[in-house]
């Protein structure tokens, strides 16, 4: 009987296929040329050649084609939000005429990732404004978006974001919420003859012990006086066309 392309053959009893199919694994964000295992077939290595049929449009993956070794080839692209699974189909020819093929798995692993907060802010704000204002929003994001969606418990807490100032705010005038709202601090008001700005550093950390700061400058603007006005002394009237004033 003609033998297939796993190797079977027919007669007394089947032999074991050539290649089976096989899975390796990988966390995302590999360095290039990292070693993921070696697809393994009941060939001669010295005269046989394997390379990788499909499954690999992008390039990330790479098999050593004298010894089944399968490479990381870009592992910028190896991105468990992109995809938790990659199959290719390799092939490994023996002898230059003989080729068998199997499905090969890599199983994609979530790594926590730092997260961004955003762009620098500059807020105006009048010295008047009161502490139920909104002075301005730091508006982070994380990029381990399927942490709350996926089945991988491990990585639950990778997107949970939390906010702190950590510079610019020694006195306390300022408070964030955990949205990132920038407000002023119970019972705190500015005042503009005191500081014409606040210059803070906001921290966002994730679940997973990363973190990423942003400067945000509270400037502000004179508004309408509260203080005793200043009194100005009369100017002399003049007599008979003559005085000082």
């Amino acid at each position: 009987m003609p033998r297939g392309d796993n190797g079977n053959r027919g007669g007394k009893g089947p032999k074991p296929p050539k290649i089976t199919d096989q899975t390796f694994a990988t966390a995302e964000n590999p360095a290039d040329d990292a070693y993921l295992g070696t697809v393994l077939a009941d060939v001669k290595p010295s005269r046989s050649a394997w390379t990788i049929l499909s499954g690999n449009d992008d390039g990330a993956y790479a098999i050593n084609p004298l010894t089944g070794e399968l490479l990381v080839a870009k592992g910028s692209l190896i991105d468990y939000e992109t995809e938790q699974t990659r199959t290719l189909v390799v092939e490994v020819v023996e002898n230059g005429k003989k080729a068998y093929s199997a499905t090969v798995t890599i199983d994609i692993s979530d790594l926590n990732e730092e997260p961004s907060a955003g762009d620098p802010i500059l807020a105006a704000v009048a010295e008047t404004v009161n502490d139920d204002t909104i002075l301005a929003t730091v508006s982070a994001t994380d990029p381990d978006t399927l942490a709350d969606t996926d089945t991988d418990a491990t990585n639950d807490t990778f997107n949970d974001l939390a906010y702190a100032i950590t510079r610019g705010d020694p006195d306390g005038l300022f408070e964030i919420d955990a949205s990132g709202n920038i407000s002023l601090a119970t019972g705190k008001s500015l005042d503009y003859e005191t500081a014409q700005q606040h210059a803070l550093e906001v921290t966002v950390a994730d679940g997973g012990g990363l973190a990423k700061g942003q400067r945000i400058l509270i400037a502000g603007l004179k508004g309408p006086r509260h203080d005793s006005p200043r009194t100005r002394s009369p100017r002399r009237m003049r007599l008979n066309g003559s005085g000082s004033k």
